[in-house]
């Protein structure tokens, strides 16, 4: 994301090597993203670029990878490689061992890429296998073949260099530092104790997000990355103010339209799957990724490895008291919404020409609905701000609406680079790292803690005791490429930040959904009624035993999402479930927090394993792989509610030394007089994106103290992909290269132990303003909602030039505050 002044505005792929000449000529304001590290005076812009004349080169790999045997891909990628004479030269990719750099993948190139027809908005090339340096060519890129057998926990430390010349005005060599960190086991999901729950990222951008400030990788890199990480699923959320963008030149092949709205309707109308259909003449592959129109129809079924896809869209709106806001469509076709609101000199030049209730009141039956980064607020010169409770109230009223995406990034260091102090050798972040402050609203894990969960809080008090109690939770990356670190291209009115970097990435954050198969359909169902938990480590559940076997492992149980009435004279068993690896340490916490109509941003917890109450068996579990169960009465911190009266209960584990965390959905429980029906999650039936069904599997559980469960049946076509993690060469396992890496000293997790004390932890929080209270009629009193960051605020979507643009490849822009509007890009800078 951009920011200009103390405002937010964009953000762009991971690791960009740009091979851009920097420019100050124009006046240009241009953003459609969200949320990035904040500076007074500075402006900051994601790896932008789009419908600008200028070519980036960039390189990117995956932060993680899950075994020693996962193939790593690194990606060397050209944007906007039509609008200059762009010859891309050589690219060389080395391993440091030891202290020398041992080169895996040597090859001179000399490609003009402009005088390809296929490269128009992005040329770029696969790697997965050496090819020319110290070891066999086709060697597959897996820890194992690169270090030895012993590499899990290790950390690979990759160079990319690239030679290039753009138009006749210069040549030189570039480079880019990668990490990738080799994981001691996959992630916790979708084994052991959690078999049948699926992990992915709920929203990211891709090429698609293209603007002066932004853009991202294109879908088959992105998910290929996310497959090496160990996610089993992901959501393309492009900007709603970028999908409407006319092109500046025609498109060859079948989709030869004028905008990628007209792509987009395109491929609903002809029956292709998105991104299949906007994703071929768009992309020239290097080496063998060229696809037929025919193949492009499975653009993801590539080489038969699981992967789930839905195409999203993050939806630019006007609320209903006028505040601009960013929300996540699933599930909802195209939602038109033109416009980012940019400003100049105080007048709007790009009006957003969506409202938020006439947005939600269009989309179809099935559609899914999250407010994006409700406490990261978008910047006033795009007319954001906070989320007011009037907001919230009618945004709510509408089925689709299901919660919040409040925890958006994960950034625990950064460093912010001024006249490229980076040195002249390349983009190397990783040493300059220093933990963010706890001042900076973005920073992990202070932002969650003392703005996310209070603000989530807040709400959840408010509705607890209305007809609609359901406010689930979301995570999401928001990364723009961004599998390795993030990287914003900043600047002032008098110095120029060449590369201000943060540890963001793909996936460090998670949505892990319970779903009775492994199809997006029911990823999504799982989605829209909140059996889902959110995490940057270990996992966490906990529900109700309905079917009798002891275990919360059936869908038919009382799971996280859902209502559930117990009478007033019965105590409630709640079964609690955790797992991690050593990647992210023991379980040290289970907190449990019971939230009232009464207790607002500030509801009181309790310390499940040492239960001072005697509450259960939690105190003993394995704190590994451990289950427990907590019994409920009618006193003490945990108490069931009176009849007539509902209550929400949720839970959070820590891991790591307070580093990483778990955060459940809610269980809502109401006490009753006799046995009633439970009402579970409000039934939302309907189609789904282009048509197949998927009717999910209705919840009609065995009876606990009378309970009858109602599942959400949801229908929606499957949107369902494969990918693969290598080319078609044949590899060749060479393990006698098996020299030790050294270990992993890279300071991506820094944040601090939480604080018991933490406003999320303890019932006598910091935070001890009036309670928040919000109900879904008109009349409800104002919710009292975090206040916006005096620091910063959030940078928008405003994908609108404000001014002239330059010809340089790289445009710069001044705005009236007199702070300079970079772009953001991981970029390959010139070496000595």
């Amino acid at each position: 994301m951009m920011r200009f002044g103390s405002k937010r505005l964009h953000r762009r792929p991971a690791s960009i090597l740009a091979l851009s000449a920097v420019g100050l000529a124009a006046v240009a304001l241009a953003s459609c993203s969200d949320s990035e590290d904040r500076q007074p005076a500075l402006a900051r812009a994601e790896q932008p670029v789009a419908d600008a004349s200028n070519t980036d080169i960039l390189a990117d790999a995956p932060y993680r990878v899950q075994t020693p045997d996962t193939v790593i891909p690194i990606e060397i990628f050209v944007a906007d490689a039509w609008t200059r004479s762009t010859t891309l030269n050589s690219v060389r990719i080395s391993l440091l061992k030891g202290t020398t750099w041992t080169p895996l993948y040597e090859r001179s190139l000399g490609l003009d890429l402009s005088a390809s027809s296929d490269t128009n908005e992005m040329w770029l090339l696969h790697v997965t296998n050496a090819y020319g340096g110290a070891i066999p060519a086709g060697t597959a890129f897996t820890p194992k073949n690169l270090i030895g057998a012993d590499a899990a926990g290790k950390t690979l430390d990759f160079k990319v260099d690239v030679s290039a010349s753009v138009s006749l005005r210069w040549s030189s060599s570039y480079s880019i530092r990668l990490k990738v960190r080799v994981g001691e086991a996959p992630l916790p999901h979708n084994r052991g104790l959690f078999t049948g729950w699926f992990a992915g990222d709920t929203h990211t951008h891709t090429m698609y997000s293209n603007n002066f400030a932004e853009f991202g990788l294109p879908h088959r890199a992105m998910l290929s990355g996310a497959h090496a990480i160990g996610l089993d699923w992901q959501i393309t959320t492009d900007h709603s103010c970028d999908l409407d963008a006319p092109k500046s030149f025609p498109t060859p092949g079948f989709d030869r339209i004028g905008s990628r709205t007209e792509r987009w309707t395109f491929c609903e109308e002809t029956g292709k799957p998105k991104p299949a259909c906007i994703v071929r003449s768009h992309v020239g592959w290097a080496n063998g990724w060229l696809m037929a129109d025919d193949d492009a129809k499975d653009a993801m079924a590539w080489a038969g490895v699981p992967f789930l896809f839905h195409t999203g869209e993050e939806v630019t709106a006007k609320t209903a008291g006028g505040v601009t806001v960013h929300t996540l469509a699933y599930r909802s076709g195209y939602v038109q919404a033109d416009g980012s609101g940019a400003t100049k000199f105080g007048v709007t030049v790009d009006p957003i020409t969506a409202t938020l209730p006439n947005m939600l009141a269009g989309l179809p039956s099935g559609a899914i609905v999250y407010g994006a980064h409700p406490t990261q607020p978008l910047p006033a010169e795009v007319g954001g701000g906070m989320w007011t409770s009037s907001d919230i109230a009618s945004a709510r009223s509408y089925p689709s609406f299901k919660g919040y995406e409040f925890w958006n990034l994960r950034k625990t260091a950064a460093y912010n680079a001024v006249q490229n102090s980076y040195g002249s050798g390349g983009l190397d972040p990783f040493a300059k790292w220093a933990p963010c402050a706890s001042t900076d609203f973005e920073c992990y894990p202070y932002f969650l803690d003392n703005q996310a969960i209070p603000f989530w809080d807040g709400i959840l008090s408010g509705a607890v005791d209305t007809a609609n109690p359901y406010v689930y939770g979301l995570a999401g990356s928001d990364a723009h490429g961004d599998m390795n670190f993030s990287t914003y291209f900043t600047g002032s009115t008098t110095t120029f930040d060449l590369d201000s970097t943060t540890d963001n990435a793909l996936g460090r954050v998670r949505t892990v959904a319970l779903a009775p198969a492994f199809t997006m359909d029911a990823i999504l169902d799982a989605l829209g009624a909140g059996r889902t938990v959110l995490t940057d480590g270990p996992l966490l559940t906990f529900g109700i035993d309905k079917t009798g076997d002891g275990t919360i492992d059936q869908l038919a149980d009382g799971q996280i999402g859902s209502l559930h009435t117990v009478p007033a004279t019965s105590n409630l068993d709640l079964h609690f479930k955790w797992q991690t690896t050593a990647e992210f340490g023991d379980v040290e916490r289970v907190v449990m927090v019971r939230g009232t109509s009464t207790t607002g941003k500030t509801p009181g917890s309790y310390e499940l394993l040492t239960d001072p109450e005697s509450l259960g068996s939690c105190k003993t579990a394995p704190r590994t792989a451990g289950t427990c169960k907590v019994t409920l009465g009618h006193s003490g911190a945990l108490s069931l509610p009176p009849a007539g009266t509902t209550y929400y209960y949720r839970a959070m584990a820590l891991s790591g030394a307070g580093k990483f965390r778990c955060l459940t959905n809610p269980i809502w429980i109401t006490g009753t007089d006799a046995v009633a029906p439970d009402a579970g999650p409000p039934t939302d039936a309907g189609t789904g994106d282009t048509g197949g069904a998927d009717t999910g599997s209705t919840d009609t559980g065995s009876t606990d103290t009378g309970v009858v469960d109602t599942a959400v049946t949801d229908t929606a076509s499957a949107d369902t992909a494969v990918i693969d993690t290598a080319i078609a060469d044949t590899a060749v396992t060479d393990t006698a290269n098996a020299d030790t890496a050294t270990d992993d000293t890279a300071a991506v997790d820094t944040g601090s132990e939480a604080d018991s004390g933490s406003s999320t932890l303890d019932a006598e929080a910091a935070d001890t303003g009036a309670d928040a209270s919000v109900v879904a009629d008109s009349g409800a009193a104002p919710l009292p909602l975090p206040e916006a960051p005096t620091s910063e605020a959030d940078g928008g979507c405003g994908c609108a030039v404000v001014g002239a643009r330059s010809d340089g490849p790289i445009a710069f822009g001044v705005i009236a505050l007199g702070v300079v509007v970079a772009r953001r890009r991981r970029r390959i800078v010139p070496a000595a």
